[in-house]
Order: C-alpha cells, then structure tokens, then sequence
C-alpha cells in the first residue's frame, strides 16, 4: 500500500525528541478524527464556512507529517466555495479514505519509538 505520509522528516527533525514525536502523533490520532466528523457534520449540514475554517486548521498537521497529498486535499476544502458539492464530497470521501491508511503509519511510527 501507498504511504500517505511521510514522516522521515519530522522523525529527522526531532531525531533527539522522542518524547516530543511520540505526543505529536498521539495528538494527531486523537484530534485529528474529531476534526474529520465534524467536517462531515457541517457538510451535511451545508456549513462550508466550517468546513473550510476545519480544513485550514487540518493544514499545518498535514504538512508537520509529511502529508503532501492531504495537504492538497484540504486546501481545496478550504476554498470550497470554488467547488462542486460532487466535487467537494468527493475530496471528503478522498480525505477519510487517505487519513485510514495515515492513523496506521502514525500507529507503526508510535510503535517504534516505544520499542
């Protein structure tokens, strides 16, 4: 399977910290889901002024972890207002799909720092 992310930087980057990766990546897995259902909520509920002010906040953990295709993802619903609602539903269901594979590279990446 394709990798999402690409962490080698950010392990890089704190290579001495391990502390400091290991309560990034929980933070990520526990926030970044509640994030997610409740861009979905307010899509449903027809808010793209939240799920774009969601998306903008998703940014900066996307790209601290190497999520370069995310990152895209939710620049365009950060600016939905340029999209289709197929469109931006599509970019969701991208988004969810993505994110899946991405909490269980998170998960191995937690797994060897405790190793």
């Amino acid at each position: 399977m394709i990798k999402v992310l690409d962490l080698s930087a950010f392990q890089e980057l704190f290579e001495d910290e391990a502390d400091f990766q290991e309560e990034i990546l929980t933070l990520f897995l526990e926030e970044t889901p509640k994030k997610l259902e409740r861009m979905q909520q307010a899509y449903a509920s027809g808010d793209m002024h939240t799920v774009s002010q969601i998306a903008h906040s998703l940014k900066s953990p996307f790209s601290t972890l190497g999520g370069t295709a995310m990152m895209e993802m939710v620049t365009k619903l950060e600016h939905n207002s340029d999209l289709e609602p197929a469109m931006l539903r599509q970019v969701l269901d991208e988004l969810t799909n993505s994110l899946s594979q991405g909490y269980k590279e998170v998960r191995v990446a937690l797994q060897q720092l405790s190793a």
